[in-house]
Parts: structure tokens; sequence; C-alpha cells
């Protein structure tokens, strides 16, 4: 029989960081790949961006589809928290960095790490950790 377990918590291995700074608006972003560690199999997307007055509404979503390996994110931050990313990013050649988004749902795994998900998910991130090994 399967056992199950509930996390709330989506951790990911970050494989590649694109920069991307926008020439005609005042958006830039970091489009960042990674692969899921707590859940058995798929990747993490998240496009970060940083606040700015003419933004409007922070984005602050997360949407994972039943039938798609894909964990979306969007998530908007305050333009210091933005720039000292982008500094930190800049001082290795070699990331080894991990994501990890506490959201506002409670997510169903089975003992092997797959996710049990029946409906679409639309939720909040209430943290977004970026944790880097300098090693």
């Amino acid at each position: 029989m399967a056992e199950f377990h509930t996390s709330s918590v989506i951790r990911a291995q970050i494989t590649t960081i694109d920069y991307k700074i926008g020439l005609t608006s005042d958006v830039d972003s970091l489009y960042i790949r990674s692969r899921l560690i707590n859940i058995s199999a798929g990747t993490f997307e998240v496009i970060l961006t940083r606040s700015t007055p003419n933004l409007g509404e922070k984005i602050n979503e997360v949407i994972i589809e039943p039938e798609d390996t894909t964990i979306r994110a969007k998530l908007t931050i305050q333009e210091d928290k933005f720039t000292r990313l982008i500094n930190s990013l800049h001082s290795e050649k070699r990331l080894n960095a991990v994501v990890e988004a506490l959201i506002d749902a409670t997510l169903t795994l089975s003992d092997q790490g797959d996710l049990i998900i029946d409906h679409l998910i639309n939720t909040k991130i209430t943290n977004f950790d970026f944790k880097r090994n300098f090693t």
C-alpha cells in the first residue's frame, strides 16, 4: 500500500539562469530553470522581475498543471534584492544553487516523491529563497 505525505515546499537545483534586460521597457528579469529535488520528476521554472513603479501590482504566483511535468512561477522582488542577486551571480563561473519556494497550498506526494494532482493549482508564494554554495 502506497504511503502519502504533504508538503508546501518546492525545492529545485538550478540548471540555468538567463538575464533579460528590457531595452525598450523598465522590466529586467531572471529566467531560472531548475530540476525538482523534493518532487520525483520534472522542472521548476521561475521568472523573477524587479519591482518598479511602472510595473503596477506585484506578481506572485505558482501554477501547477496536472498533466505537465513543469511547475511555473512568476515573482516580483524588491529592487535591492534583485540587484544583490544579479551581483551574486556575476561572482562565479559555475553556479551551484538551489531555489526553495514555500507556497500557500498543500501538495500531496507519494512515498516515491510523485506529485498527486488531479486539478490545476494556482497559488501564491509565501517565501522564496535562493541558496548558493560557494565551494
